[in-house]
């Protein structure tokens, strides 16, 4: 029987469809904090199973389980692809050759996929295959900040990368780019767009896109039973 594992909304499931694939599995499940799910019949020591590949694989997707499928893209790509919305929102889908010398982000670049791949390629001493071109050329994706920051005007970034990408390079500012500076160590410089990191607010231009550090906390007293539309 097809099994989802309740409570684990977010955790990847690495899927395997034959021995080789799990004891691959077993050696990856050890660096990273995933489910193993294998297939009923040729992987009986899985501790989750399931019969139907494609149908299963779906289930997990459109719950949005990252999946890892040590298996052919193909198979990925089938049971997905009538259950694709925007590259946004979409749960980050890898293939991993059963050999275990590839890694391959399919589905959800830009929203985990390329940061997963990079520590399965790392934990497996594998190839990464990078498509995206943000990845390729800077080595970074703009519109996936490192951890502890977020874009503030994320729904830009499809219309100032390109500008980017066209070869223009881009003007960086703000007080908190020091602390960006490394992560933008491969982006060329130019005018075609502008870079801002900083914790004030900031109205962006067309061209611009600002990034926040996430290490301001505020905190709210109020009296016990207080209604949250009076806090």
């Amino acid at each position: 029987m097809d099994q989802l594992t309740s409570g684990t909304a977010k955790r990847p499931v690495i899927i395997c469809l034959s021995e080789a694939g799990f004891l691959l599995a077993q050696r990856l499940a050890k660096g990273i904090d995933a489910d193993i799910h294998g297939h009923a019949l040729r992987c009986p020591q899985a501790p989750h199973h399931f019969g139907k590949a494609r149908a299963h694989i779906a289930n997990l997707f459109s719950s949005g389980r990252p999946i890892i499928g040590i298996c052919a893209a193909g198979i990925l790509i089938r049971a997905v692809a009538p259950h694709l919305q925007h590259k946004s929102s979409d749960a980050p889908v890898l293939a991993i050759a059963e050999s275990g010398r590839h890694v391959v982000p399919l589905i959800g670049g830009h929203h985990g996929a390329i940061t997963l791949s990079r520590t399965v390629s790392e934990l497996l001493a594998a190839e990464l295959a990078m498509t995206t071109a943000g990845d390729v050329r800077w080595r970074i994706s703009l519109d996936e900040p490192p951890t502890g920051w977020r874009l503030a005007n994320a729904g830009a970034a499809a219309r100032v990368m390109p500008q980017l990408l066209a070869g223009d390079g881009a003007f960086l500012d703000g007080e908190a780019l020091p602390e960006l500076n490394d992560w933008f160590a491969h982006v060329p410089r130019g005018g075609a767009v502008t870079l801002t990191a900083t914790r004030q607010q900031r109205t962006p231009t067309e061209t611009q896109l600002v990034f926040c550090p996430q290490d301001i906390l505020l905190g709210v007293g109020c009296a016990r039973g207080a209604a949250a539309d009076e806090v």
